[in-house]
């Protein structure tokens, strides 16, 4: 068997390995250990940072753009109550608003029809009749702060309207109405009117203004 003789590699070989090997180990590490400052946006693909790349914490309101957070990029459901505004949710109501001192005394105006009367023709030597009495009652609680009438048809009028209390002593609930007819027919469906509001406790309401008695008038002289 013949073998093959024995060589010594050439000093080019041993340069171009050492340098193949230079080569691919100096690769590798720019691979793996980059230096300071060397990666910019260029060097950054499209979405290549998530959220599991950015530290807890890090990132400042200077990092974001001023008016880039729009209300519809927000969970509006989640963000709950904001602590500074606590007496907000009362506003509804104005209970705290200072501007809206009225409602402090006043939180809600309804109207109640009162029951329909017919006015008759007229009967007698008198050139009209009058009605029966319309009450228009406010429900408990509330008060009149404004009262009206409804006439069925023209020749009906007013002659007698009152504010008054449904019960002796209590509050100003109850608008009273009497119709006059001017008509040779008797007409339906007349009835008074009251504007009525809530009143949230009885200091609210104005008492009646007193009368001082009428002063006694004496002689000339």
């Amino acid at each position: 068997m013949n073998w093959l003789p024995k060589r010594r590699p050439s000093p080019a070989l041993i340069i171009s390995l050492i340098a193949l090997f230079v080569a691919l180990g100096g690769t590798g590490y720019a691979a793996v250990h980059l230096g300071k400052n060397t990666v910019g946006t260029r060097q950054l693909k499209k979405n290549a940072v998530t959220s599991a790349k950015v530290k807890n914490g890090s990132l400042t309101g200077a990092d974001i753009r001023a008016g880039s957070i729009k209300g519809t990029s927000l969970n509006l459901g989640a963000l709950g109550t904001v602590p500074a505004a606590t007496n907000a949710t009362n506003a509804v109501n104005a209970a705290n608003a200072g501007t809206a001192a009225v409602s402090n005394s006043i939180a809600s105006v309804i109207y109640v029809a009162g029951n329909a009367v017919t006015a008759p023709h007229s009967t007698g030597p008198d050139p009209f009749d009058e009605s029966d009495q319309s009450n228009a009652t406010c429900p408990a609680g509330t008060v009149v702060i404004g009262a009206g009438s409804v006439s069925g048809s023209s020749g009906i009028e007013v002659s007698e309207e009152s504010i008054t209390s449904s019960t002796p002593g209590g509050p100003p609930d109850t608008v009273r109405v009497y119709f006059d007819n001017f008509r040779t027919d008797d007409v339906d469906n007349n009835f008074a009117e009251a504007v009525c509001a809530v009143v949230h406790s009885p200091n609210d309401q104005i008492p009646p203004p007193v009368i001082a008695p009428a002063k006694k008038s004496g002689s000339r002289r």
